[in-house]
């Protein structure tokens, strides 16, 4: 019985990468992992902080990532680790 050569996850994902004359599935996909990402964490915000502070952090997402500005929500989660220390 000859054993069927293995591939590394690597060596696999290569195989699935999208081609250049594809870039609206490319999209497709990236969008519906990032979408799904950003809802895990906003259901993560919602069931590990109080009711204003998930709030705060949730809107500071939303508005980082429409103005492409990390920073905002940065300081959302510093100041939600310095009212969790009082």
């Amino acid at each position: 019985m000859t054993k069927k050569p293995r591939r590394s996850l690597f060596e696999e994902l290569n195989s699935m990468a999208i081609s250049k004359n594809e870039p609206e599935r490319f999209v497709e996909q990236k969008g519906e992992h990032i979408i799904s990402g950003a809802i895990n964490l906003i259901e993560f915000i919602h069931r590990e902080f109080d009711e204003s502070v998930a709030v705060d952090l949730t809107k500071r997402l939303v508005n980082s990532i429409r103005t492409g500005d990390m920073r905002k929500f940065k300081r959302g989660i510093t100041h939600a680790k310095r009212k969790n220390d009082i």
